[in-house]
């Protein structure tokens, strides 16, 4: 070979090798980093727990309530008429998930959580001075749902831009503010309604709730800055069959989830457990809901978790059916422990695996997606399990209704865990 063609090829070897350095320093910058830790992260932890505590929390409180309205306020309507308050309320914590998400996904973060604290405030405020129907549909079911679906779907995002390693912790630490809430509230129902009233029962519960989003507001930052998007739904991002799969899981099992969540109460006092003492199977299920959420949390990190949530989720199938065999209180309380923990780590779990199913510059639409898909679920399941109790079987065939969606939950989970991995038991995810 020539001297010229050595030099040649020399030369274009050289600049191979810093386009490959250069092209590696470029991957390098677009990764992103995560500081899994620190004052500032823990911070958005707390803030993140916190408004769980005030949204989350009051929602899987609803048992509560419709123990209280059926033998109150609204006793001249059926138990599938009156959940469909709490179902309203449910559903649009999440419905609003795809367009929220996507607010995150520009960086936005603030002025949504500002705007919709105030109004969820308000609505609490009006919902004491509810006396029909209708108004309570309104402020509890619509109002008070819509605003927290401005506040909690982000709240998933903002955990994942600061966790990455110790995400499912991160996840399982911020759930637990909801079941914080889920003890708090009925608890502090039970004990204000005879001295105080309906009114200001609710009157202090808005109080603290906005204690708690205040805290929230001051403590949640975003990572990633301002930055336009081309468009609101990207086809990419929501038709992949991980995602769809996880997402059908997601609204199978909140088709049935909530029967127990809503039903549990009404379902003591038909069996003669006195009502005051029902009120605390709620608070009972969401102090084992902590344990649940937790320590699904730091499992989650070891194992992967959604390979945790298929075993938590068929427990929870398993509970569902056998519920309405339970006629004493041990067995209420028995119930409620092992569905509360079950429950718990699926709750706190739940994120996880759809905000790792892509990069973080996306992570807002594909939670959004998912939570937007399962909040038609949560909107039809409880009115149906309710329909289906006013039924010759009862709350047997509100069980088996229950336990089969959450069933279906499971093949659906097993089968997002073969798309995304290749296989049907190895590897962590």
């Amino acid at each position: 070979m020539s001297k010229p063609d050595e030099e040649k090829n020399s030369g274009s070897s050289g600049a191979a090798t810093v386009s490959v350095q250069e092209t590696n320093t470029e991957v390098k910058k677009v990764l992103p980093t995560f500081p899994d830790g620190g004052t500032r992260a823990w911070l958005v932890v707390l803030g993140v727990a916190a408004l769980n505590f005030a949204t989350f929390g009051m929602t899987v409180s609803w048992g509560a309530f419709q123990s209280y309205y059926e033998q109150t306020l609204l006793h001249d309507y059926s138990s599938s008429t009156i959940s469909w308050i709490g179902s309203l309320q449910f559903a649009l914590i999440f419905m609003p998930g795809v367009f929220t998400g996507r607010i995150l996904d520009m960086g936005y973060h603030k002025l949504p959580l500002g705007l919709a604290s105030a109004f969820y405030v308000l609505c609490t405020f009006l919902t004491a001075e509810c006396k029909e129907y209708y108004q309570f549909l309104l402020c509890q079911g619509f109002g008070m749902g819509l605003a927290c679906g401005f506040i909690f779907p982000p709240t998933l995002g903002i955990v994942s831009q600061w966790f990455h390693k110790r995400r499912a912790t991160a996840f399982g630490i911020t759930a637990s503010g909801t079941s914080l809430g889920g003890i708090v509230f009925p608890i502090l129902i039970r004990f204000l309604l005879p001295s105080l009233g309906f009114k200001w029962t609710v009157r202090v519960l808005a109080f603290i709730v906005a204690f708690a989003l205040l805290l929230g507001f001051l403590a949640t930052k975003t990572r990633i800055p301002p930055r336009p998007i081309k468009k609101w739904f990207n086809a990419d991002v929501i038709a992949d069959q991980g995602l769809l799969f996880y997402s059908a899981g997601s609204f199978f099992a909140f088709l049935g989830m909530y029967a127990i969540l809503t039903f549990l109460a009404v379902s003591a006092v038909v069996k003669g457990i006195d009502r005051s003492s029902a009120f605390y199977f709620v608070s009972i299920m969401n102090g084992a809901s902590i344990v649940g959420r937790l320590s699904a949390g730091v499992l989650g990190d070891i194992f992967g978790p959604l390979n945790l949530l298929i075993p938590f989720t068929f427990i929870a199938g398993i509970v569902s059916y056998a519920w309405p065999y339970a006629h004493n209180y041990g067995g209420f309380v028995g119930i409620s422990i092992v569905y509360g923990m079950a429950f718990g780590a699926y709750v706190g779990l739940l994120p996880s695996p759809a905000a790792s199913l892509g990069p973080i510059e996306t992570v807002g639409e594909r939670v959004g997606f998912q939570l937007s898909f399962m909040s038609i679920a949560i909107l039809i399941g409880s009115p149906i399990a309710g329909a289906i109790r006013a039924r010759p079987l009862g709350f047997r065939g509100t069980g088996i209704y229950a336990g089969s969606c959450i069933m279906l939950a499971v093949v659906c989970l097993v089968l997002t865990r073969r798309v995304a991995k290749k296989t049907w038991f190895r590897g962590k995810i």
